[in-house]
Parts: C-alpha cells; sequence; structure tokens
C-alpha cells in the first residue's frame, strides 16, 4: 500500500481517495475522525493482469488507528499504526522469465507532516513495515517462510479541481526499501530467493482523485 498520510483535522472529517500506478494497481483509502484528534483508516488495492508477458496481480488490505494535530494554520502532523493481510502473484521477464505467488500479514506504524495551503497541500510520511511471508513460491518450487522490514517514504501532493473544495488530484511519489541484504556470491539460494522474492528495492508513483467533504474553509 502507499503510505501516504490521511489529512483529516477536525472531528466528523472524511476523507476518501482512489489512485492507480503504472504496475496497473489500483488503490483506495478512506479516514475518518470519530473524534478530535483521533482518526481511522481502512485501505485496499488490487493489481490487475492487462495481458502481457509481465504482470503484478496482487490483492492487499489494511486497517490502523492513529493521532493528528495541527501546527498553526498551514501544518498538521500525524502518526498512525495497524496491519494487513496480502496475496501476490507475480511474473518479470528480464534474462527469461520467472513466476513468484506469495502471501504475507503486516504490521506498520509511520508518522508525517503536511504543509496546507489555499490551492493544495505537500506531505510527506515515512512508513516502518514487519512483514511476514508465507506460502511464497518461486516457479513452483516453495520457499522457507521468512520475515523482512521495509522503509517506505512517499511525498504526496494534491491539487483542489478548480474552485471546489472538497474534489482535489492527487500525485505520489516514492521509494520503499527492504532491509534483507542483497546476494553475493557465496551467498545460499535460500537468501538469494528471499531476497528477489520481498528485498528488491521498489519505486513506486501514483496518480488519483480524492473527495473530502466538511473542509474547513481554505486558508
Amino acid at each position: 500500500m502507499t503510505p501516504t498520510m490521511p489529512l483529516v483535522e477536525e472531528s466528523g472529517q472524511l476523507e476518501v481517495t482512489a489512485s492507480v500506478q503504472p504496475s496497473a494497481r489500483l488503490e483506495a483509502m478512506a479516514a475518518y475522525s470519530p473524534l478530535n484528534h483521533v482518526v481511522l483508516t481502512g485501505a485496499g488495492s488490487v493489481g490487475l493482469n492487462l495481458g502481457g508477458r509481465q504482470y503484478l496481480r496482487t490483492q492487499q488490505g489494511e486497517l490502523g488507528i492513529g493521532g493528528y494535530w495541527s501546527l498553526g494554520n498551514s501544518w498538521l502532523v500525524n502518526a498512525a499504526g495497524g496491519g494487513g493481510l496480502a496475496s501476490v502473484d507475480r511474473k518479470t521477464c528480464v534474462w527469461g522469465c520467472d513466476q513468484r505467488k506469495g502471501q504475507y500479514s503486516k504490521l506498520f506504524g509511520q508518522a508525517g507532516i503536511a504543509w496546507i495551503g489555499v490551492f493544495g497541500s505537500a506531505s510527506l510520511t515515512y512508513r516502518l513495515s514487519r512483514l511476514q511471508y508465507t506460502g511464497v513460491t518461486n516457479e513452483g518450487n516453495a520457499i522457507s517462510d521468512f520475515g523482512t522490514y521495509r522503509h517506505e517514504l512517499a511525498l504526496a501532493t494534491r491539487r483542489y479541481l478548480g474552485w471546489s473544495d472538497t474534489w482535489f488530484w492527487q500525485y505520489t511519489m516514492g521509494v520503499s526499501l527492504s532491509n534483507l541484504k542483497a546476494p553475493g556470491e557465496l551467498d545460499s539460494a535460500a537468501q538469494t530467493d528471499r531476497w528477489f522474492s520481498a528485498g528488491v528495492p521498489t519505486p513506486f508513483l501514483g496518480i488519483g482523485i480524492g473527495w473530502q467533504p466538511f473542509l474547513r474553509s481554505r486558508r
């Protein structure tokens, strides 16, 4: 999931976003503040197979809870934690093709800061996730269950649609890095399999649309 922070600022506020990535992955996220300084989040994504030799089919879901605090009129900070589940079926073709499948569960914590202006906003979010992989296969050959941490950094910008205070475009970019060490010539086949299954650095880029009613008036 893309680790962007929701920009809710007061009790009763709701935010919904949907986006697409170049890998043909669709994401949706919702956030709601039932009480001042408390936010509940839920997100899901699916990766589509568009019929090419390479594909990334995913099904992911996560839930989180956190808090937010305003710093003056233009700055907002957010901290949250939660967990989720996912299944992945990926085929890559570089020197030949290989197909990897598996599932993972995750726990995560994240923190972010945002600047909110008259015509849009910008936010920076850092997330640390603990992932536990199970049932992973490489071309049908089983890989022992293993765990890893991922460090993710995301920059998101928003631009309101025309004169609307409730609809906006959102652009997101960032990178996801694992703590797994890249394999060398003397490393085992198991370590190589783990690296190519879950350790490769992954940049991400997305564009989407969002809806956030009950906003305070623009700054």
